[in-house]
């Protein structure tokens, strides 16, 4: 079957090479009827598809959801691009200036260049304070956005390192900007913010030092509230550890605790499987021979598992095992509170002392005559059940009573 059109002709030649290299682990379609084929990247790698001399995959003509308007294996050619790099301009964004007079709304396109964003940095600051090789760092960008158009994108660089936050301040405000980026060289080096990807639009830079990672030494004991024998009641697990730095450097790096999930055991051989679960870190800062209080919550535990958990610090930049997993534990329900049996109503008991006697002839009495007391008991004097104590109830109590 000979697939070739003339529509190649219409394709440049950098399109070509990526058509044709798509042939090859691409799902494409030879549907000439298709109203969408001239705009669907499955139809126009097809067009090479002869180029492979052996078999291809393509997409069932006969499929009802296949080869129309609404056709579910449609993608649209405006995936192949010529250069990675368009993924990272800033797009050019238009506003639309809306003007109500009345019942009348009036909308205008505005001019380019009309709305701009004029973003002005107050300071920046780290988190840890000092920079490291390998060890990640939060930076807080405090700005100022003294334009009359939402800033969309700030952009951070450090060397060839780059990174960026969507979402900035709202013309006319001030606000503080978090972005992350992890150092992958040592040096020194400069740091900019700029709002474009190249950072020819550059608002702030400054040179910074990037250190060799550092040595860390940590030690720790950790207890688990609520874990007795290996079985932990409920389905949060709570670890306090007590961390010590024992070294000479200050530690300003997460201590993260790991949470594993046995998944298999084979009790013949002892040997087991396990999955990770789930990862808590706290960021924390520790001087030379401080100790700290270190505390983890994981909720939604499930009770029919079985876990294990460890607790890990970072020496440059390389995990380390502060507390091993030593033992796996199990989970069991929380008890419920048994409910309190409600007292059983005693007709006639008007006092509550759980007889009927010729006294509770004498708190009825009282009731009707005075109102509410201390100790009356309603229920058992509203004898026959119209909600209120009164005359016919005391007759009725009188009778019971009565020898």
């Amino acid at each position: 079957m000979n697939t070739k059109k003339d529509h190649q002709q219409q394709v440049t030649p950098s399109q070509e090479e990526v058509f044709r290299e798509k042939t090859h682990n691409y799902l494409v379609c030879f549907i000439e009827s298709c109203p969408l084929k001239e705009q669907c990247l499955r139809w126009l790698v097809g067009q090479y598809a002869d180029t492979m001399p052996f078999a291809q995959k393509s997409i069932n003509p006969r499929n009802p959801q296949i080869g129309g308007e609404q056709c579910v294996k449609f993608r649209p050619n405006t995936r192949v691009c010529k250069t990675p790099y368009d993924y990272y301009r800033s797009p050019t964004i238009t506003f639309i200036e809306a003007v109500v007079s009345g019942n009348n709304l009036t909308l205008r396109k505005s001019e380019p260049d009309e709305y701009t964003s004029k973003i002005t940095v107050n300071s920046v600051s780290f988190y840890p304070t000092s920079l490291e090789y390998g060890k990640p760092v939060e930076v807080t960008v405090n700005l100022t956005n003294n334009g009359d158009s939402y800033q969309e994108l700030v952009y951070l660089s450090l060397g060839s390192q780059k990174t960026v936050v969507c979402g900035s301040v709202e013309a006319g405000q001030t606000g503080n900007v978090k972005l992350h980026l992890t150092p992958a060289q040592v040096g020194t080096m400069t740091l900019k913010i700029s709002t474009d990807y190249y950072a020819s639009n550059e608002v702030w830079s400054e040179q910074v030092t990037v250190e060799a990672a550092k040595p860390q030494l940590l030690s720790a004991m950790a207890t688990t509230p609520g874990l007795v024998n290996n079985v932990l009641t409920g389905t949060t697990l709570k670890v306090n550890a007590v961390v010590k730095n024992d070294g000479s450097n200050t530690y300003e790096n997460g201590i993260e605790l790991l949470l594993c999930k046995i998944t298999w055991e084979d009790p013949k051989t002892g040997s087991y499987g396990y999955s990770y679960d789930k990862t808590k870190s706290v960021m924390t800062t520790i001087l030379p021979g401080e100790t700290k209080e270190v505390n983890f919550e994981v909720k939604d535990l499930d009770l029919d598992g079985k876990y294990f958990y460890s607790i890990w610090y970072y020496s440059e930049n390389m995990g380390v095992e502060l507390i091993p997993a030593e033992t796996s534990f199990i989970l069991k329900e929380e008890p419920v509170d048994p409910e309190e049996p409600e007292d059983t109503p005693i007709s006639g008991d008007a006092d509550g002392n759980g007889k009927v006697e010729a006294a509770d002839i004498d708190a009825v009495v009282k009731y009707i005559m005075e109102g509410d007391f201390e100790g009356f008991n309603f229920k058992n004097a509203d004898l026959n059940g119209d909600d209120k104590v009164d005359a016919a109830d005391l007759v009725l109590l009188i009778n019971m009573v009565k020898p």
